[in-house]
């Protein structure tokens, strides 16, 4: 993803106070939590877009919604970012925040798409193979696609390991089709 100065330069700014204060895995949470808030609620969307809405409503926002959740220092950030006008990048400093995160901790993502809900045990189990073979701490992003009928399809940045059903029976068609 292509980030703009703005938010590289908040990201890091961010990025380097907690980290001076030894607060990553403190804030990482944070970080995620409101990037969820972000992705479940066009209403706090539209808040952070808002021209119309006065800073200090914003402020007020921020405080009775992350008051008792966050820590000072994410709640000190959410400050400056609304007194520099900077909220409708809010989302993506806490993107690249975490990619800077991921990247200093040695953690890497990992996309397993599958039909249904995958058993925790497998999911461990999973993780830690993973772990194994790429040495470095692995965060699992599930996603259920049913178009896939079974088995699971895991990408790791720009690789893909394709092992469902659906992939297995369109390479069997084109093996009858040539025959």
């Amino acid at each position: 993803m292509n980030y703009s100065l703005i938010v590289v330069r908040y990201a890091k700014a961010f990025f380097d106070l907690c980290n001076e204060k030894n607060l990553l895995k403190e804030v990482k949470p944070e970080a995620e939590n409101f990037l969820s808030i972000v992705k479940e609620s066009s209403e706090f969307r539209e808040l952070l877009s808002s021209p119309i809405i006065f800073k200090s409503q914003k402020r007020r926002i921020f405080q009775s919604l992350f008051k008792e959740k966050y820590s000072s220092y994410t709640l000190s950030f959410f400050d400056l970012i609304i007194d520099n006008r900077r909220e409708p990048f809010l989302a993506d400093i806490f993107r690249y925040f975490l990619e800077l995160i991921r990247k200093h901790l040695g953690i890497k993502i990992v996309t397993l798409s599958s039909a249904t809900e995958i058993d925790p045990a497998l999911l461990s189990a999973i993780k830690e193979q993973l772990a194994k073979v790429l040495h470095k701490t692995i965060e699992v992003e599930g996603r259920i696609q049913p178009e896939i009928i079974g088995g699971f399809v895991v990408r790791i940045d720009n690789t893909q390991f394709d092992g469902s059903v659906s992939t297995s029976l369109k390479k069997l068609k084109q093996k009858l089709i040539k025959a």
